[in-house]
């Protein structure tokens, strides 16, 4: 059994949920909602993205980063 987990502040980016059951959320829409909630520039959207959101969770082992359509794309998801 998997349970997903979501990004709060983010559902506007999930795109789809994968045949695992795993949210799948598009990096550059993340990054949209920062720039455009918080008042962010790009860069630092990437940037706060990529610490504070993508390596922690790699660093957990609850993500899963890929590629289509030269657009960024993740599965966040917990194993029990």
């Amino acid at each position: 059994d998997k349970d997903i987990i979501t990004i709060d502040g983010f559902d506007d980016a999930v795109v789809g949920i994968s045949e695992n059951h795993q949210l799948i959320y598009d990096f550059d829409e993340m990054v949209e909602v920062l720039v455009n909630r918080d008042g962010m520039t790009h860069d630092g959207a990437v940037e706060f993205i990529e610490y504070n959101i993508t390596n922690v969770l790699k660093v957990q082992e609850y993500i899963n980063n890929f590629k289509e359509n030269q657009v960024e794309y993740f599965n966040i998801f917990l194993d029990n």
